[in-house]
C-alpha cells in the first residue's frame, strides 16, 4: 500500500501534499512497514496514527477522500463498512469479505499488484462518488437487520425440526 501510494505521489505532482494516514496498533513484524515511507521517499506523506479511539473514527473517515485496505484476507471487513457508513469510497482487496460488504461500490484491486493498487488510488483521488450510495449500502448491515435475519434463520430451523 505504501509503495503504491509512493508511486501515485511521484507520478502526480499536483497531489504531493496528499497524506496517507495508517490507523491501527502495530502488529508483529511491523518494522518493514514502518520503514516503507522513508524507503519510497514519502515520509512526509505517511502518518502512523496507531490505535485510534472508536469515537474518533467517524471523524477520520468523514475527513478522508477514501479508505484503502489491501489486505490478503479479512474476517468480516468492518473498517470498509465503517467507511461506507461515513459516505467514503474504498480501494480494497478483491477478496470475499470486501465483496460481500461493498458489492459493486468499492474499487477492487489485486493486493499483490502494486500498479493495480496505484491505479485504484488514482481513481479514488480523481473520480467523483455519490456518498449517499455508500451510506445506503452500509445500512444493509445494521444491527437491526442482522438481528432480524438471525431470527428468520432460527425460526426456519425450528420449523424444520
Amino acid at each position: 500500500m505504501v509503495r503504491a501510494f509512493g508511486q501515485f505521489i511521484n507520478e502526480n505532482k499536483n497531489m504531493k501534499n496528499t497524506l496517507l494516514l495508517i490507523v491501527g496498533k502495530k502488529g508483529w513484524d511491523c518494522e518493514e512497514s514502518l520503514k516503507a515511507p522513508q524507503k519510497y521517499g514519502i515520509e512526509e506523506n505517511v502518518k502512523f496514527l496507531g490505535r485510534v479511539p472508536e469515537e474518533d473514527l467517524p471523524v477520520l473517515y468523514s475527513g478522508a477522500r477514501g479508505y484503502i485496505n489491501v489486505s490478503f484476507e479479512e474476517g468480516f471487513g468492518l473498517p470498509l463498512l465503517e467507511s461506507m457508513a461515513c459516505g467514503i469510497p474504498g480501494v480494497v482487496s478483491n477478496i470475499p469479505a470486501h465483496r460481500e460488504i461493498g458489492d459493486y461500490l468499492p474499487i477492487y484491486v489485486d493486493p499483490h499488484n502494486i500498479e493495480n493498487i496505484k491505479d485504484g488510488i488514482f481513481e479514488i483521488m480523481t473520480k467523483s462518488f455519490d456518498k449517499e450510495e455508500f451510506i445506503e449500502r452500509s445500512k444493509i448491515f445494521s444491527w437491526r437487520n442482522t438481528a432480524e435475519k438471525t431470527l428468520e434463520i432460527l425460526a426456519k430451523t425450528l420449523k424444520e425440526k
